[in-house]
């Protein structure tokens, strides 16, 4: 079953007068200014979401917290990261430093041998 495109609201459009309490009308400029839309726009589309059954605005609403929770740890954990990265580059540097040393002991436990039995 194919559905309609949705008519977007314009001059033909219903329309309803509607007065706002103080400082609504600012809440709603503000609101639409940061959702880059007009008031219009905004009061409908705040309307239409408050009209939808709850199951169906939940998974969006879980999709756009779980973006912004993402977006936030990404930025708490690159410096963690890094300073990870660091810390196992010295750990692998001081391993192989321990081999070294390790080498160097026993050749020189081996001179010693050799220069005893000499």
């Amino acid at each position: 079953m194919l559905r309609k495109p949705k008519k977007r609201p314009g001059r033909g459009s219903d329309q309803f007068l509607l007065r706002f309490p103080d400082g609504m009308r600012d809440q709603i400029a503000k609101a639409a200014a940061a959702n880059e839309r007009s008031m219009n726009a905004e009061i409908v589309d705040r309307i239409e979401k408050s009209l939808t059954p709850a199951s169906s605005k939940a998974v969006p609403q879980a999709v756009a917290d779980m973006g912004a929770l993402m977006r936030v740890l990404s930025g708490t954990y690159d410096p963690i990261l890094d300073r990870l990265g660091k810390v196992l580059q010295r750990l692998e540097e001081k391993d192989r430093m321990g081999d070294r040393l390790e080498k160097l002991l026993r050749h020189l436990e081996e001179q010693t041998e050799r220069t005893k039995h000499d």
